[in-house]
This record gives C-alpha cells, structure tokens and sequence, in this order.
C-alpha cells in the first residue's frame, strides 16, 4: 500500500503484513473505571476518555486472512465505531474473505463488530478463536 488512508497503518512482521485498522473513537466516561476514586480519576482524566478502537488484520505469506478482535461496530457505542468493513473494502478485502477472528477478549469495544445490527455474523466464513 504506497497511499496512507485514514486509519489505516500498515507494518510488516515476517512475512506478515499486518494492518491497523481503527474501527472507531470512543469516549468512555468515569464508570468505565469504578474502583478508582472519583478524585483519582478526575485529576487523571476530567471527563471522559477518549479511545481508539483498533483492529488488525494480519495478511499471511499464503494469502489466508485473519482479524485481531472486531471493533466496537456501529450498535452499542451510538456510531462511534463501525468503520471495519469500509477499511477492509477500502484494501481489497470482502467479509466472507475473513478466516479467522481472534479475540482478545471479549469487552465490546473489541468484539461488537462482529455482529450485525440483527446479530448475524459481520464475517460469515470466520472461525472464531479466544
């Protein structure tokens, strides 16, 4: 890829490329961090937090395909999130192209975009890993 595209980075590991793909912005308010005292955590971060919810695709040596978590998706953070499929299309690469997802854990911010708004799998030929 010679072009950088918002958010889009793009490394290579090996034989791996692997890109960084940011699927949105999120601002978590303090609840996020409820065992912190309220003092504690305002002089750290008044208000809120704001974070990017990344994902990386890894494009191996033999074409195969795999996602690091999903995104946050465009359901549960009000459309803060759900830009994955325009960044994957924007490189080449359909959902049915996926073949594996790897999660790292499952906070929504790393695996709601794996589901559609009527809970049907963004990436449909993925095998799921935890």
């Amino acid at each position: 890829m010679s072009d950088a595209v918002e958010g889009i980075a793009r490394y290579e590991v090996g034989e791996t490329e692997v890109f960084c793909l940011t699927d949105g912005l999120l601002d978590l308010g303090p609840d996020v961090f409820p065992e912190v005292a309220v003092e504690r955590r305002e002089a750290a971060h008044p208000g809120s937090v704001r974070i990017e919810a990344n994902v990386h695709l890894l494009r191996h040596a033999d074409g195969s395909l795999d996602l690091v978590d999903a995104g946050c998706g465009s359901e549960i953070y009000k459309g803060a999130g759900g830009r994955l499929p325009a960044l994957l299309a924007s490189l080449g690469i359909a959902p049915g192209e996926i073949g594996r997802i790897i999660f790292t854990h499952l906070h929504g911010d790393h695996a709601a975009g794996a589901l559609d708004a009527a809970g049907r799998p963004v990436f449909p030929s993925a095998k799921v890993l935890m």
